[in-house]
């Protein structure tokens, strides 16, 4: 049997109990408010139970997942961008021409000076 199934088996136990002491006390006159204030908060947490556990485990469920397919995408992702950018570093380390303005190099940043942008 599964923890729900139990759960809502002991939630039904406990509520017939409740019911039959409430009936009991009716017919004889005593006052029920304290066992009411008593049972409906115990009742119904019992009822809650199963639901929010399942909702608890089907969120983590999802985290799970969703952690383990975004993580190699991230990783590749991060490898390629760092690998473009140490290439970069290292072409103009070298002192690499083959990217000069003739052959596409991107228009200099607003502001930047003719003079500066002609010596690369």
């Amino acid at each position: 049997m599964s923890r729900t199934a139990l759960d809502r088996i002991l939630g039904t136990v406990i509520f017939v109990c409740v019911l039959a002491a409430w009936l009991v006390a009716k017919d004889r006159g005593i006052d029920t408010g304290e066992l009411l204030s008593f049972a409906v908060p115990v009742v119904s947490a019992l009822f809650l139970v199963g639901p929010i556990t399942k909702a608890a485990e089907s969120a983590t469920q999802a985290a799970s997942q969703t952690n383990g397919q975004l993580e190699p995408r991230i990783q590749a992702a991060v490898a390629k961008a760092l690998a473009a950018r140490d290439a970069a570093r290292t072409r103009q380390a070298v002192g690499d021409v083959s990217n000069s303005p003739a052959q596409g190099l991107a228009p200099p940043a607003v502001g930047a000076d003719a003079e500066d942008y002609a010596e690369h």
